[in-house]
């Protein structure tokens, strides 16, 4: 406990800043380990991940109820659905498309 602040404050209220040239929104946050983006896809748009990546989890919030969303990498694939989440290990390149359009969030540690 000697780690932590008890005192309450105003909270910061994070706006998304797009990353320029790509479908990602970025929350900067001012922990140097923790970001949070949105992904917005319009079908049939792919999001394509080089490697240069840490750990990620990604969380589809909106997406086609009987499409999911597709993540695919070299070794494997997998379809998720709305609220569900998957764990990308670090490194790994990958592709996310989506049929019918959807929203994704992904949690990663900010490059």
């Amino acid at each position: 406990l000697s780690n932590v602040s008890f005192e309450g404050g105003a909270p910061e209220i994070l706006r998304a800043k797009p990353l320029p040239g790509t479908c990602e929104w970025a929350f900067v946050t001012p922990a140097r380990e923790f970001e949070l983006r949105r992904i917005t896809l319009d079908a049939p748009s792919i999001y394509a991940s080089g490697a240069t990546h840490s750990m990620e989890i990604l969380i589809p919030v909106e997406a086609g109820e009987k499409a999911g969303v597709a993540i695919q990498s070299d070794a494997k694939a997998l379809t998720l659905k709305q609220g569900e989440a998957c764990m990308v290990p670090y490194g790994v390149p990958y592709r996310i498309q989506a049929s019918e359009g959807a929203i994704l969030y992904k949690a990663t540690v900010p490059a």
